[in-house]
């Protein structure tokens, strides 16, 4: 990592305010800079029409690189755990709302709207309503993200091998990938440890839906051999944090705005219509008013 000299380095310097932007605890004794991002390609041609292998991974976003890297499987250090909404506009194609990332759903999920969830009603609500209404917040997803480190070998679409080692990077899990996290590793842990306490192998399963084939990531944790807290890791999982950190803070600036935008439409809304109603009583007289 650069720039992490200055850091902090040592265990007791992951504070839990720290550990609690990272989705994490504290271990025993859409940001303006962006993570790399770790993925599963479903396309049998890149973008120079040269065929790639699907259902492997890559790492997208790494400025060293100039060709993606293809493995089967890859090694993952997941430092930070955080959950965050985003509404995608298809007809505009951006992100036009997002969430603070929050480390559980026990936390409030403010959004860039002045609202929460960006609008979007919860799960049980959402079972109650007809399929049309449903439809209305399809654009609305919830994301787990992980944060982490990535290691691997293997090859560019022309063949060469290469290999990752340590590389800091972000998953976006939805639908069908929102899950196996947390039950492969998370529901798995042993007593007392958490998941920044392992390297785990990831891979790729291939499921059918009709036509359509897509891939589900799996986690298998490698519980026999704890991993190091050590110093470039610490540097890292510091400075994940303080990216975390700098997303929720435009997010909640915005959301502090909308909702000041909102008070100050309701307080003209209120005037216009109290002015509205002192000029209807201005001519009417006493007897023409009935008393209960």
């Amino acid at each position: 990592m650069s720039n992490t000299n200055n850091l902090p380095a040592t265990a007791a310097d992951l504070t839990p305010e720290m550990m609690q932007l990272l989705g994490t605890t504290a271990p025993t004794g859409g940001e303006t800079e962006r993570l790399p991002q770790l993925k599963i390609n479903s396309k049998r041609k890149d973008k120079q029409n040269r065929k790639v292998p699907q259902g492997y991974f890559f790492v997208s976003g790494l400025e060293s690189q100039n060709e993606l890297v293809y493995a089967e499987s890859v090694k993952l250090r997941v430092l930070s755990q955080l959950y965050q909404w985003i509404h995608y506009d298809p007809e505009q194609n951006k992100v036009t709302n997002k969430t603070i990332l929050i480390p559980s759903f026990n936390h409030e999920a403010r959004d860039m709207g002045g609202t929460t969830r960006c609008g979007k009603p919860t799960s049980k609500d959402l079972r109650e309503m007809s399929k049309a209404q449903q439809a209305k917040y399809s654009d609305i997803r919830c994301f787990r993200q992980l944060r982490g480190l990535v290691s691997y070998t293997g090859q560019t679409a022309d063949g060469e091998q290469v290999t990752l080692e340590n590389v800091p990077c972000i998953l976006l899990l939805k639908g069908s990938n929102f899950s196996p996290f947390e039950d492969d590793m998370v529901k798995t842990l042993p007593r007392g440890k958490n998941f920044y306490d392992y390297w785990c192998d990831v891979t790729a399963e291939e499921r059918e839906n009709g036509s359509v084939t897509y891939y589900v990531m799996r986690f298998s944790p490698n519980y026999a051999e704890p991993a190091s807290l050590d110093k470039p890791t610490i540097d890292t999982m510091l400075h994940m944090a303080t990216l975390v950190k700098q997303e929720n803070e435009r997010i909640e600036k915005a959301y502090d705005k909308a909702l000041a935008n909102e008070k100050g439409i309701q307080t003209a809304v209120n005037a216009l219509a109290k002015s509205a109603l002192d000029s209807d009583f201005e001519d009417v007289e006493d007897d023409d008013v009935e008393y209960a």
